[in-house]
Protein backbone atom coordinates (compact mmCIF):
# COMPACT_ATOMS: atom_id res chain seq x y z
CA UNK A 1 0.00 0.00 0.00
CA UNK A 2 2.80 2.38 0.95
CA UNK A 3 4.82 1.63 -2.21
CA UNK A 4 1.75 2.23 -4.37
CA UNK A 5 1.17 5.65 -2.71
CA UNK A 6 4.78 6.62 -3.33
CA UNK A 7 4.52 5.59 -6.98
CA UNK A 8 1.30 7.61 -7.43
CA UNK A 9 2.94 10.73 -5.92
CA UNK A 10 5.96 10.26 -8.13
CA UNK A 11 3.79 9.96 -11.25
CA UNK A 12 1.86 13.11 -10.30
CA UNK A 13 5.08 15.07 -9.77
CA UNK A 14 6.47 13.89 -13.10
CA UNK A 15 3.28 14.80 -14.89
CA UNK A 16 3.32 18.30 -13.34
CA UNK A 17 6.96 18.78 -14.34
CA UNK A 18 6.12 17.88 -17.94
CA UNK A 19 3.33 20.48 -18.18
CA UNK A 20 4.05 23.47 -20.47
CA UNK A 21 5.43 26.45 -18.45
CA UNK A 22 2.67 28.69 -19.77
CA UNK A 23 0.08 26.53 -18.02
CA UNK A 24 1.55 27.10 -14.55
CA UNK A 25 2.47 30.78 -14.83
CA UNK A 26 0.80 33.21 -12.37
CA UNK A 27 -2.40 34.85 -13.51
CA UNK A 28 -1.01 38.29 -12.53
CA UNK A 29 2.30 39.53 -13.91
CA UNK A 30 4.49 42.03 -11.99
CA UNK A 31 3.45 44.93 -14.19
CA UNK A 32 -0.18 44.24 -13.27
CA UNK A 33 0.35 44.45 -9.51
CA UNK A 34 -1.58 47.22 -7.79
CA UNK A 35 -0.01 48.43 -4.52
CA UNK A 36 -2.12 50.30 -1.99
CA UNK A 37 -0.94 51.87 1.25
CA UNK A 38 -2.65 50.25 4.22
CA UNK A 39 -1.45 52.47 7.09
CA UNK A 40 0.84 55.33 8.07
CA UNK A 41 2.14 56.82 11.27
CA UNK A 42 4.07 59.92 12.22
CA UNK A 43 5.19 60.21 15.80
CA UNK A 44 4.59 63.69 17.24
CA UNK A 45 5.63 63.66 20.90
CA UNK A 46 3.84 60.33 21.35
CA UNK A 47 3.69 59.57 25.06
CA UNK A 48 3.74 55.81 24.46
CA UNK A 49 7.09 56.14 22.67
CA UNK A 50 8.82 58.26 25.34
CA UNK A 51 11.63 57.24 27.65
CA UNK A 52 10.75 59.03 30.93
CA UNK A 53 13.56 60.81 32.75
CA UNK A 54 11.86 62.75 35.54
CA UNK A 55 8.34 63.69 36.45
CA UNK A 56 6.06 65.53 38.81
CA UNK A 57 2.71 63.83 39.28
CA UNK A 58 0.93 65.68 42.12
CA UNK A 59 -1.40 62.76 42.84
CA UNK A 60 1.64 60.57 43.58
CA UNK A 61 3.55 63.02 45.76
CA UNK A 62 4.05 62.22 49.43
CA UNK A 63 5.73 65.20 51.06
CA UNK A 64 5.84 67.95 48.44
CA UNK A 65 8.73 69.91 49.94
CA UNK A 66 10.73 66.72 50.43
CA UNK A 67 10.26 65.24 46.96
CA UNK A 68 10.22 68.53 45.01
CA UNK A 69 11.76 71.25 47.20
CA UNK A 70 11.82 74.96 46.48
CA UNK A 71 15.17 76.13 45.09
CA UNK A 72 16.80 79.52 44.75
CA UNK A 73 15.33 82.45 46.61
CA UNK A 74 11.50 82.51 46.63
CA UNK A 75 9.77 85.89 46.65
CA UNK A 76 6.44 86.61 48.30
CA UNK A 77 4.04 84.27 50.06
CA UNK A 78 3.00 81.80 47.35
CA UNK A 79 1.02 78.89 48.75
CA UNK A 80 1.61 75.43 47.24
CA UNK A 81 -0.98 72.76 47.94
CA UNK A 82 -2.12 69.54 46.28
CA UNK A 83 -5.86 69.44 45.66
CA UNK A 84 -7.71 66.67 43.81
CA UNK A 85 -4.46 65.28 42.45
CA UNK A 86 -3.21 68.62 41.10
CA UNK A 87 -0.83 71.30 42.33
CA UNK A 88 -2.41 74.67 43.06
CA UNK A 89 -0.15 77.69 43.53
CA UNK A 90 -1.81 80.84 44.82
CA UNK A 91 -0.51 84.20 46.01
CA UNK A 92 -2.00 87.04 48.03
CA UNK A 93 0.97 89.23 47.11
CA UNK A 94 3.33 89.26 44.14
CA UNK A 95 5.38 86.05 44.29
CA UNK A 96 8.04 84.03 42.50
CA UNK A 97 8.93 80.39 43.19
CA UNK A 98 10.98 77.67 41.51
CA UNK A 99 10.45 74.05 42.50
CA UNK A 100 12.94 71.27 41.70
CA UNK A 101 11.58 68.51 39.44
CA UNK A 102 14.62 66.51 38.33
CA UNK A 103 17.92 66.39 36.50
CA UNK A 104 18.75 67.95 33.14
CA UNK A 105 19.47 66.48 29.73
CA UNK A 106 20.22 68.89 26.84
CA UNK A 107 18.43 66.63 24.33
CA UNK A 108 15.23 65.91 26.26
CA UNK A 109 11.74 67.36 25.98
CA UNK A 110 10.18 69.10 29.00
CA UNK A 111 6.44 69.58 29.54
CA UNK A 112 4.29 71.54 31.95
CA UNK A 113 0.55 70.87 31.75
CA UNK A 114 -1.50 73.80 33.08
CA UNK A 115 -5.18 73.17 33.73
CA UNK A 116 -6.20 76.64 34.88
CA UNK A 117 -4.79 80.13 35.48
CA UNK A 118 -6.67 82.86 37.30
CA UNK A 119 -5.25 86.37 37.24
CA UNK A 120 -1.90 87.31 35.71
CA UNK A 121 1.67 86.06 35.78
CA UNK A 122 3.67 83.25 34.23
CA UNK A 123 4.29 79.55 34.66
CA UNK A 124 6.71 77.27 32.89
CA UNK A 125 10.02 75.46 32.71
CA UNK A 126 13.30 76.64 34.23
CA UNK A 127 16.77 75.15 33.74
CA UNK A 128 18.91 76.31 36.61
CA UNK A 129 22.65 76.05 37.28
CA UNK A 130 22.97 74.69 40.82
CA UNK A 131 26.41 76.30 41.35
CA UNK A 132 26.40 79.58 39.43
CA UNK A 133 23.76 82.23 38.69
CA UNK A 134 22.96 80.85 35.23
CA UNK A 135 19.43 80.13 34.06
CA UNK A 136 17.35 79.71 30.97
CA UNK A 137 13.73 78.84 30.54
CA UNK A 138 10.36 79.34 28.91
CA UNK A 139 7.05 80.39 30.45
CA UNK A 140 3.44 80.94 29.47
CA UNK A 141 2.63 84.63 29.88
CA UNK A 142 -0.90 85.13 31.19
CA UNK A 143 -2.81 88.40 31.45
CA UNK A 144 -6.20 88.40 33.19
CA UNK A 145 -6.57 84.67 32.66
CA UNK A 146 -5.65 84.77 28.96
CA UNK A 147 -2.41 83.24 27.67
CA UNK A 148 -0.87 85.77 25.28
CA UNK A 149 2.73 84.69 24.66
CA UNK A 150 5.64 82.39 25.48
CA UNK A 151 8.52 84.16 27.21
CA UNK A 152 12.11 82.98 26.75
CA UNK A 153 14.63 84.25 29.30
CA UNK A 154 18.37 83.63 29.65
CA UNK A 155 20.48 84.79 32.60
CA UNK A 156 24.26 84.42 32.56
CA UNK A 157 26.48 85.21 35.54
CA UNK A 158 23.56 86.96 37.23
CA UNK A 159 22.79 89.24 34.26
CA UNK A 160 19.75 88.93 32.06
CA UNK A 161 21.11 88.74 28.51
CA UNK A 162 17.95 87.55 26.72
CA UNK A 163 14.27 88.22 27.37
CA UNK A 164 11.98 87.63 24.41
CA UNK A 165 8.20 87.35 24.23
CA UNK A 166 6.76 85.32 21.35
CA UNK A 167 3.10 86.32 20.86
CA UNK A 168 0.59 83.60 20.10
CA UNK A 169 -1.20 83.79 16.76
CA UNK A 170 -5.00 83.75 16.61
CA UNK A 171 -4.92 80.32 14.94
CA UNK A 172 -3.39 78.77 18.07
CA UNK A 173 -6.49 79.44 20.22
CA UNK A 174 -4.73 79.24 23.62
CA UNK A 175 -7.62 78.14 25.85
CA UNK A 176 -6.82 76.29 29.07
CA UNK A 177 -5.94 73.50 29.66
CA UNK A 178 -2.62 74.11 27.88
CA UNK A 179 0.67 72.26 27.70
CA UNK A 180 3.97 74.12 27.33
CA UNK A 181 6.65 71.95 25.75
CA UNK A 182 10.33 72.83 25.53
CA UNK A 183 12.23 70.53 23.20
CA UNK A 184 15.90 71.02 24.01
CA UNK A 185 18.35 70.65 21.12
CA UNK A 186 21.73 71.11 22.87
CA UNK A 187 22.37 74.43 21.06
CA UNK A 188 18.83 75.79 21.11
CA UNK A 189 15.23 74.89 21.84
CA UNK A 190 11.90 74.48 20.12
CA UNK A 191 9.00 76.03 22.05
CA UNK A 192 5.64 74.37 21.54
CA UNK A 193 2.17 75.06 22.85
CA UNK A 194 -0.21 72.13 22.85
CA UNK A 195 -3.89 73.06 22.84
CA UNK A 196 -6.88 70.87 22.04
CA UNK A 197 -4.49 67.98 21.44
CA UNK A 198 -2.50 69.77 18.73
CA UNK A 199 1.10 70.99 19.04
CA UNK A 200 1.99 74.42 17.66
CA UNK A 201 5.60 75.48 17.15
CA UNK A 202 5.80 79.02 18.52
CA UNK A 203 9.54 79.82 18.44
CA UNK A 204 13.00 78.27 18.22
CA UNK A 205 15.56 80.37 20.13
CA UNK A 206 19.28 79.52 20.19
CA UNK A 207 21.58 79.81 23.19
CA UNK A 208 24.90 78.30 22.02
CA UNK A 209 26.69 81.65 22.17
CA UNK A 210 25.94 81.85 25.90
CA UNK A 211 25.98 78.23 27.14
CA UNK A 212 27.70 75.14 25.76
CA UNK A 213 25.39 72.59 27.32
CA UNK A 214 27.03 69.72 25.46
CA UNK A 215 29.91 69.98 27.94
CA UNK A 216 29.34 67.41 30.67
CA UNK A 217 30.91 69.66 33.30
CA UNK A 218 28.22 72.28 32.67
CA UNK A 219 25.35 69.97 31.76
CA UNK A 220 25.59 68.09 35.04
CA UNK A 221 25.23 71.29 37.07
CA UNK A 222 21.85 72.18 35.58
CA UNK A 223 18.52 71.00 36.97
CA UNK A 224 14.94 70.98 35.72
CA UNK A 225 12.52 73.15 37.72
CA UNK A 226 8.90 74.28 37.67
CA UNK A 227 8.78 78.07 37.51
CA UNK A 228 5.90 80.28 38.63
CA UNK A 229 5.54 84.05 38.94
CA UNK A 230 2.16 85.31 40.12
CA UNK A 231 0.62 88.75 40.43
CA UNK A 232 -1.44 89.77 43.47
CA UNK A 233 -4.44 87.47 43.99
CA UNK A 234 -3.51 85.11 41.15
CA UNK A 235 -3.43 81.32 41.09
CA UNK A 236 -2.46 78.49 38.77
CA UNK A 237 -3.40 74.78 38.71
CA UNK A 238 -0.80 72.37 37.33
CA UNK A 239 -1.64 68.85 36.19
CA UNK A 240 1.92 67.56 35.71
CA UNK A 241 5.48 68.37 34.74
CA UNK A 242 7.83 65.89 33.11
CA UNK A 243 11.10 65.33 31.25
CA UNK A 244 11.50 62.60 28.65
CA UNK A 245 13.48 61.49 25.65
CA UNK A 246 10.85 61.86 22.97
CA UNK A 247 10.52 61.05 19.26
CA UNK A 248 9.66 64.72 18.80
CA UNK A 249 8.31 65.59 15.38
CA UNK A 250 11.32 65.96 13.09
CA UNK A 251 12.58 62.53 12.04
CA UNK A 252 13.83 61.87 8.51
CA UNK A 253 16.34 59.87 6.44
CA UNK A 254 15.64 56.53 8.10
CA UNK A 255 18.28 53.92 7.26
CA UNK A 256 18.69 50.38 8.55
CA UNK A 257 22.05 49.58 10.12
CA UNK A 258 23.55 46.76 8.08
CA UNK A 259 26.35 44.20 8.31
CA UNK A 260 29.24 44.31 5.78
CA UNK A 261 27.31 42.02 3.43
CA UNK A 262 24.28 44.33 3.45
CA UNK A 263 22.12 42.22 5.77
CA UNK A 264 20.09 44.33 8.25
CA UNK A 265 21.32 44.20 11.82
CA UNK A 266 18.78 42.42 14.03
CA UNK A 267 19.60 41.80 17.69
CA UNK A 268 17.21 40.65 20.42
CA UNK A 269 14.48 40.41 17.74
CA UNK A 270 14.82 44.14 17.11
CA UNK A 271 15.77 45.95 13.93
CA UNK A 272 18.37 48.69 14.43
CA UNK A 273 18.43 51.84 12.33
CA UNK A 274 19.51 55.48 12.26
CA UNK A 275 17.66 58.64 11.36
CA UNK A 276 18.14 62.39 11.39
CA UNK A 277 16.41 63.69 14.49
CA UNK A 278 17.20 67.39 14.69
CA UNK A 279 18.95 69.58 12.19
CA UNK A 280 18.22 73.24 13.04
CA UNK A 281 20.09 74.36 9.88
CA UNK A 282 23.37 72.96 11.19
CA UNK A 283 25.90 71.76 8.60
CA UNK A 284 25.89 68.33 10.25
CA UNK A 285 22.38 67.37 11.46
CA UNK A 286 22.26 65.16 14.52
CA UNK A 287 21.84 61.42 14.01
CA UNK A 288 19.96 59.18 16.40
CA UNK A 289 20.20 55.39 16.80
CA UNK A 290 16.93 53.53 17.34
CA UNK A 291 15.64 49.98 17.54
CA UNK A 292 12.23 48.59 16.71
CA UNK A 293 10.31 45.35 17.05
CA UNK A 294 8.99 45.18 13.47
CA UNK A 295 6.04 42.94 14.37
CA UNK A 296 4.35 45.47 16.67
CA UNK A 297 6.08 48.75 15.77
CA UNK A 298 7.50 49.00 19.29
CA UNK A 299 10.06 51.80 18.87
Amino acid sequence: MKSKLVKDIGKAALAFAMLPWTMVQADVTPDQLDFRRQASQRMIFDANQEIPLAGFQPSKVVGLDLMHPLVGTPVGDAKHEIQEGKLKISAQSASLADRWIGGFNPLASYDVAVDQFNGSGEVGVLFRDAKEDNRLGASLVVEAGVCSAIRWVLIKDGKQVVSEDYPLQDAVKPVFPLRLRVQMLAVGANLFLETNGQSHLIAYPDFAEHFELRKKSLMQRFEFCLHSKLAVGSSVVIHEAKAALSPGCGQADIRAITKPDGEPLIEDDRLWFTMTVRGRALPHPMQGVFSMNPSVFDL
